[in-house]
């Protein structure tokens, strides 16, 4: 299992069109499955179809991502583990995530956390998936099992060359 907290990162040689540069978050891992959100694919729709018309004005457009195909109209909240709303479920000491009508009421009142990105929907594999996805000859995704915080704060299109180098790092300290 990939512990929660940790982030699948792309191969940057075998990984599937689709999650090309993907740096995925892993929210909850069982037994039975392994859930994450994709953290730099960023969503270029117009605000006025995420959200409700009484969050317009406020809502911060520039930190919606494409997480994953589950569920795409699902708003989460990935977020610095200092800030609350009604549903929030802690990740690691650091970070956890929210989804639920008071976090929208807070974030259009600027109520917002040291850092957060609202994203769309989920991605989800069964154990099996995960386990060949990546430990086959040929992974789709690298595991890094201690992403910095710089890391997960990185613009999105700078996250997956820093994954990159984050797990490669990782992966040679294992070594030595």
């Amino acid at each position: 299992m990939i512990p929660a907290g940790s982030l699948l990162v792309a191969h940057p040689t075998f990984s599937e069109p689709y999650n090309e540069e993907a740096v995925v978050f892993i929210t909850e891992s069982t037994p039975e499955q392994t859930v994450g959100l994709r953290l730099n694919l960023v969503e270029n729709r117009p605000l006025q179809e995420i959200v409700r018309p009484e969050f317009i004005d406020t809502f911060p457009a520039n930190n919606v991502y494409i997480s994953g195909p589950v569920n795409p109209s699902a708003l989460i909240c990935f977020h610095s583990g200092e800030w609350y709303s009604k549903n929030t479920m802690p990740i690691t000491r650091k970070w956890s995530i929210s989804s639920d009508e008071v976090m929208l009421e807070k974030l259009s009142m600027q109520n917002y956390p040291d850092f957060f990105k609202l994203c769309l929907g989920f991605t989800v594999w069964t154990e099996s998936q995960v386990e060949y996805q990546t430990k086959s000859k040929n992974p789709s995704w690298l595991v890094l099992n201690n992403p910095s915080d710089t890391l997960l704060m990185t613009n999105a299109n700078k996250m997956w060359t820093k994954a990159i180098t984050e797990a490669s790092q990782e992966a040679v300290e294992a070594f030595f």
